[in-house]
């Protein structure tokens, strides 16, 4: 059995098959990613652009005028490369951490401070091993 270690807080020994995880993690990533793409592309521009003339409202119509609707989702495939595997790889160390008797007994103590102590491990974690993606996305 694969078993998913939950604080008190939440429905406890949840069982959800790993391939399962890593396909809802991979969907919720690209999804996510598409959606908000349009914000992350006017974001940019604002900060590669001179900032004190330039708004995120005035970018986002000019890009609008300018280059039409699809342009707000320029860079989504980059997006896409860091996310979806960023996202499933962070929920698959999230659930190895909870299963270590270590991180159980943490909960036992205080669950809140076992839930942050798994995911600040977890983001660390993640973020080192895709930060030659979060390199190439950002240039």
């Amino acid at each position: 059995k694969d078993h998913v270690y939950a604080s008190k807080s939440r429905v406890k020994d949840m069982t959800i098959p790993r391939f399962d995880r890593i396909v809802s993690g991979a969907a919720c990533a690209a999804i996510t990613a598409t959606l908000f793409q349009p914000l992350d592309f006017v974001k940019t521009q604002v900060q590669v652009k001179d900032s004190s003339t330039k708004r995120t409202l005035q970018v986002f119509s000019h890009v609008l005028r300018t280059k039409g609707t699809f342009a707000l989702w320029r860079g989504l495939k980059p997006a896409l490369v860091r996310a979806v595997p960023g996202v499933t790889l962070y929920f698959s160390v999230l659930n190895e951490l909870h299963r270590l008797p270590a991180t159980k007994r943490l909960a036992n103590y205080h669950s809140g401070l076992g839930d942050f102590t798994t995911a600040s491990a977890a983001r660390g974690i993640c973020s080192t091993l895709l930060l030659p993606v979060t390199v190439v996305k950002t240039r």
